[in-house]
């Protein structure tokens, strides 16, 4: 979403195994991953673990 200010990669980028899901990588402290997993809550993603 364009409000969010979050950046993910579309996993077909990867090769074709990659469909589907997106690549996210987390280069910051644990206090800015809590806030864009706020963010993206509020932009209404959602995840499987």
């Amino acid at each position: 979403m364009k409000t969010s200010g979050v950046i993910v990669v579309p996993g077909d980028a990867f090769g074709k195994y990659g469909q589907g899901y997106v690549r996210i990588s987390i280069v910051c402290p644990e206090e800015q991953i809590k806030e864009v997993i706020s963010r993206m809550k509020q932009d209404g993603f959602t995840w499987k673990i």
